[in-house]
């Protein structure tokens, strides 16, 4: 080992021969070393980070002017030139995807929109199952052939689903290949209709009575995310009832007396339903009870004066806090009060 003394006394050989015996610092690559000349893995930030050097050594490996520019300047040109190159990256991806999957290969036959929920016909094109659905049901209906939209040849009503086709269409929205802004919309619409959708189902599976109701009405008049089925919508105001929701209570009972969802109409326990939500305060049950009664319906005994008391109370919040009447029912309601009072007053004699 050799102090710092005996250094300061040797010869200059000397000084020499003991360097060479000494190994090198290693000394750790620069960020501009380690860094590909096609800036592939420098981001902006990474730019940011750089020394002067660092930045002239990028320059330099990019063929960009660089002597005699300040620190600035050098981060400006290659923020420039990265985000040059992302955009030529960013497009030569969305041809890729383009030549891959055409436009014209994934939108509905029929709506000439992107499918929410696309499956393939006999005939092999892609079609949104809602829309191809009801025009085979529309065919049947009519009692005539059912013939492809596309080719007018005959096909049956079988339909495939094509889940993997939603999700090209996600990855060509993601990455803004699909350049159409209504067509981008609508299907952005629909999926956070979906995610509505889905979030309702897992607030009623966790007790919701408001969710419940909801799926019962949504599944009642079908909705771009959930079919139209009668059966499932009664089975969701069950749920609702079963859990104490009044409102689900009263739709219960209106299916059963008009046996929409249900196996066999039951006036009894559909109107047992409504006399229970009634007194709860639904405005639609005491609506229903109130027709019933004044007009004889449903199994029930002609009785005018009960009708009419229950049809105000269908008409007052303070009796009725529940309001779920519709502006063409509340008109019902007191068109037969104002033509109960106007019968009355005829039938009063004189004095």
């Amino acid at each position: 080992m050799i102090s710092v003394s005996d250094a300061f006394k040797m010869t200059y050989k000397d000084a020499v021969s003991c360097t060479k015996l000494v190994e090198p610092r290693k000394v750790a690559p620069s960020f501009a070393a380690t860094r590909r000349p096609d800036l592939s893995n420098v981001s902006v930030d990474d730019v940011r980070k750089l020394t002067y050097k660092e930045l002239q050594g990028l320059c330099q490996w990019k063929r960009l002017p660089s002597k005699g520019l300040k620190k600035s300047h050098l981060r400006q040109r290659l923020v420039a030139e990265i985000k040059k190159q992302e955009k030529q990256e960013e497009m030569q991806r969305r041809e890729e995807l383009d030549t891959q999957f055409p436009l014209d290969k994934i939108v509905c036959f029929l709506s000439k929109k992107l499918p929410p929920n696309p499956v393939r016909a006999e005939d092999g094109y892609l079609y949104d199952e809602p829309v191809i659905q009801a025009y085979i049901e529309t065919a049947k209906k009519e009692d005539r052939a059912i013939t492809s939209p596309a080719t007018k040849q005959l096909m049956g009503d079988r339909l495939f689903p094509a889940p993997s086709v939603k999700e090209y269409i996600n990855a060509l929205v993601d990455c803004e290949v699909i350049v159409d802004e209504n067509l981008v919309s609508l299907w952005k619409k629909q999926g956070r209709q979906e995610a509505a959708m889905d979030a309702l189902k897992a607030s009623a599976a966790s007790g919701d009575t408001s969710a419940m109701l909801k799926l019962g009405f949504a599944f009642g008049a079908g909705t771009s995310c959930v079919p139209k089925d009668s059966t499932v919508a009664c089975t969701w105001f069950q749920k609702g009832h079963a859990a104490g929701c009044v409102r689900a209570t009263a739709w219960l009972g209106y299916c059963y007396i008009t046996g929409y969802g249900v196996e066999h109409t039951c006036s009894v326990k559909g109107m047992a339903f409504i006399a229970i939500a009634a007194a709860k305060g639904s405005d639609f049950a005491a609506y229903v009870l109130g027709r019933a009664l004044y007009c004889g319906k449903y199994g029930m005994p002609v009785d005018m004066d009960e009708g009419v008391r229950w049809l105000q109370k269908s008409l007052s919040q303070h009796d009725c806090p529940l309001q779920n009447l519709t502006n063409r029912e509340r008109d019902e309601a007191q068109n037969i009060l104002v033509n109960h009072v106007v019968v009355a007053d005829e039938s009063t004699p004189p004095n």
